[in-house]
């Protein structure tokens, strides 16, 4: 058996990551001519767009506007409004996402929402979304919990399973931390009575879209990818060359993370 010797190896590895890092330099300026300013780079640290982009990936974020569909809303989106439950011909109407409530109680419609989440929709202002079983992944282990496989705008679906553009943004997960650069898909906008435009995003690895989420309710006040927040469009990435550039902590169950509905 022929075995590469153990330096060529290591001298090929070193290789990549200088081709890599010259790409790099390469890429940022030619973007900067064409942009007559420098695009800025994000580090992907997070787990929520696996297995498209992992922790280390170096991305280029354009700064332009998403494509993606705006939809006219005669209201404002920055209210609180109140989520409406919709399962076996009944109606509940709750102050967040259905998933987020369960989170925290073991009532009888909770089980039901998690033994069969098929049944269940919910709406927030103009925006509906389906609920599905899916299984979601990591590392060490998998399991089996209701996630969100379409949102619907008037007679438009959006199903998670598309692979629209991503954007890079800013939010907050908390009021009391400082806001972080999300890298997500955005599916549609919304611009409200304001004249605001909200887009709507979600992490291939996460079961929610973003304004689900306890943290980033996008129709409830707190900072969300509104157009002023996004950076925008992420159009190219290195592989693992953040590992190089940046010193992560590591992140625990993250490695290998996947979501796969039904």
């Amino acid at each position: 058996m022929n075995i590469r010797p153990k330096h060529k190896r290591i001298a090929k590895a070193i290789l990549s990551v200088m081709l890599g890092l010259a790409f790099i330099g390469i890429l940022w300026i030619v973007l900067s001519a064409l942009f007559s300013a420098a695009p800025p780079i994000n580090y992907v640290t997070s787990c929520s767009m696996y297995p498209e982009y992992t922790r280390g990936d170096v991305l280029f974020v354009l700064p332009l506007s998403p494509s993606v569909k705006i939809f006219d809303y005669n209201k404002s989106l920055t209210q609180a409004l109140p989520w409406v439950i919709s399962y076996a011909g009944n109606a509940v109407s709750l102050n967040e996402s259905i998933s987020t409530y369960c989170n925290n109680s073991i009532e009888q419609m909770c089980k039901e929402f998690y033994s069969n989440p098929f049944d269940f929709s919910e709406a927030n202002g103009p925006v509906s979304y389906e609920y599905a079983n899916c299984t979601q992944k990591n590392a060490n282990a998998q399991k089996a919990q209701p996630c969100v496989y379409s949102a619907r705008i008037e007679n438009t679906k959006f199903a998670t399973a598309e692979k629209p553009q991503v954007v890079a943004y800013s939010g907050k997960i908390s009021q009391s931390l400082p806001a972080i650069q999300i890298i997500h898909r955005v599916f549609f906008g919304i611009k409200d009575a304001s004249g605001n435009v909200f887009y709507f995003t979600k992490g291939d690895a996460n079961t929610l879209f973003d304004s689900q989420s306890a943290g980033f309710f996008l129709l409830n006040g707190a900072a969300a990818a509104n157009a002023s927040a996004v950076r925008g469009v992420v159009a190219a990435k290195i592989p693992f060359a953040g590992d190089f550039l940046r010193n992560y902590q590591k992140i625990a169950d993250c490695e290998g993370s996947q979501l796969t509905i039904g």
